[in-house]
């Protein structure tokens, strides 16, 4: 990553856009757990009470594992955000090429 500057500016705006990205994905995983976790559970009567213990701790770990994972990703992508700013923040130049970068990227479909 630059130290200083207009490419300071241009690699801070980089991290904005995974950030971005990131919190896309986490939607992803976020949505993906609550499908899990409203899966119904197999009766306890036969056949399927031998299952139903497997299947339980199955769809709790996918979950857990889902949950977790979507987590991270909202954790990683705001640590992101907050580093470009306050380096932003002690870089009058970076700020201004990282505040022109972000307007362009929000101009482009789909962000």
């Amino acid at each position: 990553m630059a130290d200083h500057h207009h490419a300071l500016g241009v690699d801070l705006n980089e991290l904005y856009v995974v950030a971005h990205d990131l919190t896309e994905v986490a939607q992803n995983f976020a949505q993906a757990s609550d499908l899990v976790s409203s899966c119904t559970t197999p009766d306890v009567s036969p056949p399927w009470m031998d299952i139903h213990p497997a299947w339980s701790e199955l769809r709790f770990c996918a979950f857990d594992i889902l949950y977790d994972t979507h987590t991270n990703l909202v954790d990683t992508a705001k640590t992101l955000n907050q580093n470009a700013n306050d380096y932003a923040a002690a870089d009058h130049e970076a700020a201004i090429t990282f505040r022109k970068l972000i307007r362009e990227d929000q101009q482009q479909p789909g962000w």
